[in-house]
């Protein structure tokens, strides 16, 4: 009997599941001290019956502390797996399996064994489905801009022309045919386009470095490999992101609400953040005027939720900017964030425009606003959405955050706050505000034209045609043809090419 309780014990510790004494737990209000691993097993049998998976497993655990038996075990690893505690639910199996070769009630009878491998399987593939592959994003110093980097190319494309005449001729064309089409594409912000073109200038560089070389083209040869390996950081992070979004996978994930064709869901991070996930559909608003919405961070405290302040600190370009953004959870509760955001247009190879976001670190020449002086600052390790557009009017997101709110263990009310009232109503919230904008365009419109039911124009109230629209947005979009005019002409033309409800169906966006 002593090596009965021994081997047993000795599955149970494995699997974690003997860490509390039966005196220190407490069902329905009463402590479990004295009762009889029998009533303790009656009683977590009930539980099971009930749903109350976790009153169940805190009773049979105690049960396996008075009489350790290896049904009992494999119960209390059945619940630690409904419980979603599926790395604890492994150990218990292999615990159990570890005693094959023993005569039971030591060791597993057949039907134990067959069951603990084959839960030890489900189990592995249940953790496996669970685990959450997206990366950080390096936001140490505030980024170059795409445009810089294109600028670099460009010299470098003029240096190989004007001071290697032995390099031109070998490698000339094609590398400056490959140097300018990379340019092209950053300066569009498309990235993921330079970065298929940038594997072939690539090759040719190491190519060339295999030939002996006068001092001037390696001096030059080494400028471009390190140009290259710079943005080879920025297009390897974009195909990660895109990558990422369309593995996302559905485990491990906690629902914390579903409204308006969106669905918000939430699930906690072993160092007490969160990461928030919103997959769903947006319509009603022209997509320019949604952006426009996304776009204007001073008018973010306008219609964001809890949103207490927020400017744009740095323009790197129109694409890329770094902004202060303040959230007043509570009273006693305020954090703030300095978040460097990146678009990347991957329209025509992926059908999706992919949205970056990341706190930036210390080092970035960055400085809180003055207004924000003794505000706690959070960390978003990343934020990272694709946009798939569906009609000019709608579009199918996805979007993943991972926010550190720097306030130790978070209480359920704190989670609930962030993951339902401010994620899961920010997508539905912009997208009203943007519909705002569309029918003041479309009454701006239907005034200028003498009736109702125009068709919303931009450019009409940009280019002066029609009265300006009594709207905010309309005006920022009418004042910064910077930004507004690249994205128009990027909307349209992507429904030129695939037409609205194209595209491919394949997309990582269209997904769920």
């Amino acid at each position: 009997m002593k090596r009965l309780r021994q081997g047993i014990a000795s599955a149970a510790d494995n699997a974690r599941t003997l860490t509390m004494q039966a005196s220190e737990l407490a069902v329905q209000g009463q402590m479990l001290t004295g009762l009889s691993a029998e009533e303790l097993f009656d009683r977590a049998k009930q539980f099971n019956k009930e749903g109350k998976f976790k009153k169940a497993c805190e009773c049979i655990e105690a049960a396996i502390k008075l009489q350790p038996k290896i049904s009992m075990a494999l119960s209390a690893a059945n619940l630690r797996l409904k419980l979603g505690d599926h790395h604890l639910a492994i150990e218990a199996y292999r615990g159990v399996i570890a005693l094959k070769g023993q005569d039971p009630p030591v060791g597993p009878t057949e039907r134990e064994l067959e069951m603990a491998e084959r839960k030890l399987v489900e189990a592995i593939e249940l953790a496996r489905q669970q685990e959450l592959h997206v990366s950080a994003l390096g936001r140490d110093a505030e980024p170059q801009s795409a445009n810089w980097y294109a600028a670099q190319l460009d010299e470098l494309s003029e240096d190989l022309f004007a001071e290697s005449a032995t390099l031109y001729a070998e490698h000339g064309v094609a590398l400056q045919d490959g140097l300018k089409e990379m340019s092209r594409h950053l300066r569009a912000n498309r990235i993921l386009a330079c970065g298929q073109v940038l594997r072939g200038v690539e090759k040719l560089v190491t190519k060339a470095c295999l030939t002996p070389r006068d001092e001037t083209e390696q001096e030059w040869l080494k400028n471009m490999r390190t140009m290259l390996n710079m943005i080879l950081v920025s297009t390897t992070e974009v195909q990660i992101a895109l990558r990422e979004l369309d593995e996302l996978g559905s485990g491990g994930w906690r629902p914390a609400s579903e409204a308006l064709g969106l669905r918000t869901q939430w699930r906690p991070d072993e160092d007490g953040s969160l990461w928030v996930r919103i997959d769903g559909e947006l319509s009603g608003a022209s997509l320019l005027h949604a952006s426009a919405v996304a776009h204007e961070a001073e008018l973010w405290p306008k219609w964001m939720p809890f949103c207490g302040a927020a400017e744009v600190l740095t323009h790197i370009s129109p694409y890329e900017r770094t902004t202060y953004v303040q959230f007043d959870l509570t009273p006693m509760m305020k954090r703030g964030a300095l978040i460097h955001w990146s678009i990347s247009d991957s329209l025509q190879e992926r059908q999706s425009i992919l949205l970056l976001g990341a706190s930036l670190g210390d080092a970035a020449p960055v400085e809180v606003p003055a207004s924000a002086e003794g505000i706690k600052l959070a960390s978003f390790k990343c934020i990272k959405v694709l946009i798939h557009p569906l009609t000019k009017t709608s579009c199918r997101v996805r979007w993943v955050s991972h926010v550190d709110l720097k306030a130790g263990s978070l209480p359920q009310t704190l989670v609930s706050m962030v993951t339902n009232k401010v994620a899961g109503s920010l997508l539905s919230t912009l997208m009203r505000e943007a519909q705002k904008a569309t029918q003041s365009l479309a009454d701006a419109n239907a005034i200028y034209a003498g009736g109702a039911g125009s068709t919303p124009d931009v450019r009409r109230i940009s280019s002066g045609a029609a009265p300006t629209a009594d709207n905010v947005y309309l005006r920022r979009i009418q004042d910064d043809p910077s930004f507004y005019g690249p994205m128009a002409a990027i909307i349209d033309n992507y429904f030129e090419i695939f037409g609205e409800g194209g595209g491919s169906d394949d997309s990582p966006a269209t997904r769920q």
